[in-house]
């Protein structure tokens, strides 16, 4: 299964990148006035081979590496970290208001800049904090029964 998923990878790499650096080709051909065939064809087989080369170890081999690294977290740790994304885009969305006010080119990277980095910040510090974010969930008690008389 994992070989297949490889090749597929492989094709789409080779493909997506062959086509991007044709592009690129025809482009510095203009830009230099020479015809756009030989430049297109030479950098689109680059980039296909740089794609048929590179593609799994960007996509394919890291995402196995996040899904065994949370398969074997605790529950506990995995719910901290999805609990401190959240937190973290909460805070990004209400930081995200006053920077899209920004100059043009800061409103358009400081947004997005500081969901990753507020993201970041709330995966790590709860799960830093993750023993004590237990014990306070522990003891919360929303739907507890505490009328007189029961």
């Amino acid at each position: 299964m994992g070989s297949r998923v490889e090749l597929i990878s492989r094709i789409i790499g080779a493909i997506v990148l062959a086509i991007a650096f044709g592009l690129l080709g025809t482009q510095l051909a203009t830009m230099l006035d020479f015809p756009p065939l030989w430049p297109m064809l030479g950098l689109g087989a680059v980039g296909g081979v740089l794609g048929l080369l590179f593609t799994p170890a960007l996509t394919i081999r890291p995402v196995n590496a996040i899904r065994h690294s949370m398969s074997s977290m605790p529950l506990e740790r995995l719910l901290a970290l999805i609990f401190g994304v959240f937190i973290g885009l909460i805070a990004a969305a209400l930081f995200s208001i006053p920077l899209a006010q920004l100059p043009t080119p800061f409103k358009q990277i400081l947004p997005l800049l500081s969901a990753i980095v507020f993201c970041y910040l709330g995966a790590v510090l709860t799960m830093g904090r993750c023993r004590i974010i237990r014990e306070a969930a522990s003891t919360w008690r929303p739907f507890s029964n505490r009328r007189a008389g029961r």
